[in-house]
């Protein structure tokens, strides 16, 4: 069938970006503490802080995955992955200011859910979003 295409190379070319870009959507998401996140948290600090920490990323990367799949593969390619803008621009096939446009609307995204559930569960005594942040 190959004949049937007017570029080999074009085709070669979107093959190899879409097998990449499924890559990178499949790929298991590391933990914030296989990362090395956790480990910036005090090892003097007492338990109860320790296990609101871990509550507070645990959430972050439930909110995460429920972001529209675009913003969390831009979101998880650039800080979880460390990538630069260029090259998930070429991953995507987006301009690098979409690709800082993207990342600008999941990080927000996620700050407000998150600061919506920490607000939310004020309503039952505990501290509102801005005095945990």
């Amino acid at each position: 069938k190959l004949d049937t295409y007017r570029s080999k190379e074009a085709l070669a070319f979107t093959v190899t970006r879409n097998l990449c870009l499924d890559r990178i959507k499949t790929r298991h998401t590391i933990s914030m503490e296989e990362s090395g996140v956790m480990e910036k948290q005090e090892t003097a600090d007492p338990p109860d802080v320790q296990l609101d920490r871990k509550d507070k990323a645990g959430k972050i990367l439930e909110i995460m995955e429920h972001l529209p799949e675009t913003q969390k593969t831009v979101l998880h390619m650039r800080d979880v992955e460390g990538l630069d803008f260029e090259t998930i621009a070429n991953a995507t096939d987006m301009t690098m200011n979409n690709v800082r446009v993207v990342l600008s609307r999941a990080r927000k995204n996620v700050r407000e859910t998150f600061l919506k559930q920490i607000n939310d569960g004020n309503r039952t005594g505990e501290k509102t979003g801005r005095e945990i942040l």
